[in-house]
């Protein structure tokens, strides 16, 4: 196995400031990465606007180990993200982690609704 590669598409998200506020989204997903252990090489988010009001926020964390990227749309289902996490490694299987921050991903949004895939590569 090379890598774990975790989707998700989270529907009536209850925390409304990661919808909409990047210096939040950004914080919690940096912070919950470097709990796990993986190894961040560059995040960036950016937050889009609508007219002079906060619309939904775009990120990348780029890990030594591949990647995590996160899509929300505030206006969209009451509240809808899309969430995809990638883990590899040649020398050590890291499936545990990367399933366990994803957990803790989906969780930051606290969904009424949740669908999931799971690709092992």
């Amino acid at each position: 196995m090379r890598g774990t590669h975790l989707l998700a598409e989270l529907a009536g998200c209850q925390n409304k400031m990661c919808l909409v506020e990047k210096p939040v989204l950004e914080k919690e997903f940096v912070r919950l990465v470097k709990n796990s252990g993986l190894q961040i090489l560059h995040s960036y988010f950016y937050q889009f606007m609508s007219g002079s009001a906060k619309a939904g926020v775009t990120g990348v964390v780029v890990l030594a180990e591949s990647h995590i990227t996160v899509h929300t749309w505030p206006e969209s289902d009451g509240g809808y993200t899309a969430l995809d996490v990638f883990v590899c490694n040649y020398e050590k299987d890291n499936s545990k982690i990367a399933h366990d921050l994803f957990e803790k991903l989906v969780d930051l949004f606290s969904p009424e609704h949740k669908e999931t895939k799971i690709i092992e590569r």
